[in-house]
């Protein structure tokens, strides 16, 4: 949010890097949602196919290029923990 700021007294919008997990990209919603100067969320997963499936929404996180910020309380999302665990790497634990 400082960083945020400072571009803002300058004029200069933000456009926030993500490398994250759906639930990450769902934080960093949230916090772009509150940035006045907030201009494009970077997202990277949109190729992997079970990115959906970790989250219990009935709709995809990402439609038509954008994602809704929820209404819902917390982040508005929650995970299926053994969609986690059928994609971790071998040799590591998820939870």
């Amino acid at each position: 949010m400082r960083v945020a700021d400072r571009a803002e007294e300058n004029y200069i919008p933000i456009s926030s890097h993500n490398a994250c997990s759906p639930v990450g990209t769902i934080a960093c919603v949230h916090l772009d949602a509150a940035v006045p100067n907030f201009d494009v969320l970077e997202y990277h997963a949109a190729e992997v196919d079970w990115w959906d499936d970790v989250l219990t929404r009935d709709e995809p996180l990402i439609q038509d290029g954008y994602i809704q910020v929820s209404e819902e309380p917390g982040l508005g999302a929650d995970i299926y923990e053994f969609v986690v665990e059928e994609h971790l790497l071998k040799g590591m634990s998820g939870f």
